[in-house]
């Protein structure tokens, strides 16, 4: 039950997620170029929540077996390239891998979650990070500039940002509130996985398995 409850909130704040990126769609045509076959943010290396991991755990055990097989071996060969990417990485800023997080911001690797197509085999499901990216991006740890796609809003002079902060914020909020109980449920140490982990790794088990603890939300 509270697995579900947290499922619920999750793809509340999906839904929210999506209607502001449709909004944003709407409002400037022509300025985004996100549509079926583009799909340079998902070669973005990028980490995602363990509430997105649970999520995606849950979506992959329904997929056809030949497929998930498919997606599994992309997944294990995703971990191997990012590990010798980030360790290159660490050698280059003569940093210690293994006391000290690598960005991975910048560094590009397709999300095993790609079909051969570059469709996404996962894509109701996605994470919320998946969902927002393209349209104009408030963080409120960054307030002084918007964040976008490199192929977006090229021509766009202003955007209206006024209700554009007050739909992000409801958003963000939202998201802080349940990434905080998941994390303080399953990932004391705050540290994020990745889509490739949440393929070849039960997080949804691993979640509920968690919730049910006396000392958790």
């Amino acid at each position: 039950m509270e697995t579900k409850k947290k499922f619920d909130r999750f793809r509340f704040i999906a839904n929210l997620t999506e209607k502001e990126f449709d909004r944003n769609f709407e409002l400037y045509p022509g300025q985004m170029q996100c549509r079926k076959g583009c799909f340079l943010c998902c070669t973005q290396m990028f980490r995602i929540t363990h509430i997105d991991a649970a999520v995606v755990s849950k979506a992959v055990k329904k997929l056809d077996p030949e497929i998930l097989k498919k997606m599994q071996d992309k997944a294990r060969l995703y971990l191997k390239k990012k590990e010798e990417m980030v360790n290159e990485r660490a050698e280059e800023m003569n940093l210690d891998h293994e006391s000290v997080e690598i960005s991975t911001i910048g560094l590009r690797l397709p999300c095993p979650a790609l079909d051969e197509k570059g469709a996404c085999g996962i894509y109701e499901s996605r994470p919320i990070v998946c969902r927002k990216f393209g349209m104009p991006i408030y963080d409120p740890k960054k307030p002084e500039q918007l964040q976008t796609c490199e192929l977006n809003f090229h021509e766009v002079k202003e955007i209206d940002a006024e209700p554009l902060i007050k739909n992000q914020m409801k958003i963000y909020n939202y998201w802080m509130e349940l990434k905080t109980e998941v994390n303080e449920t399953l990932n004391p140490d705050k540290r994020a996985t990745t889509i490739a982990e949440a393929i070849l790794f039960d997080y949804e088990e691993m979640l509920e398995l968690n919730l049910k603890k006396p000392n958790s939300f």
